[in-house]
């Protein structure tokens, strides 16, 4: 929870896409790992039903923040902002 008290969770969500290689007939696939913020309700009702593992639809929109490590370095995050689950 934020200092408010509004609920707020983070994760991250693999979304793995599948192909065959038109050359060689292989199946291939690419993984990328999303990270997800959500806040209020649906930050609440994600604590009670998610576990590892789960499917999830997810809507949102990308934000990327800047922050500074521990080395004084300046970072960036990308991050989903979720509307919907």
């Amino acid at each position: 929870y934020m200092p408010s008290g509004t609920a707020v969770a983070n994760f991250n969500v693999a979304t793995t896409d599948t192909w065959r290689d038109k050359q060689s007939g292989e199946q291939r696939e690419h993984t990328e790992w999303h990270r997800i913020v959500l806040k209020g309700r649906l930050a609440e009702v994600a604590g009670e039903y998610l576990k590892k593992g789960s499917q999830v639809y997810l809507e949102g929109s990308n934000r990327t923040r800047k922050w500074t490590d521990s080395q004084q370095i300046e970072r960036y995050t990308t991050e989903v902002h979720c509307v919907e689950m």
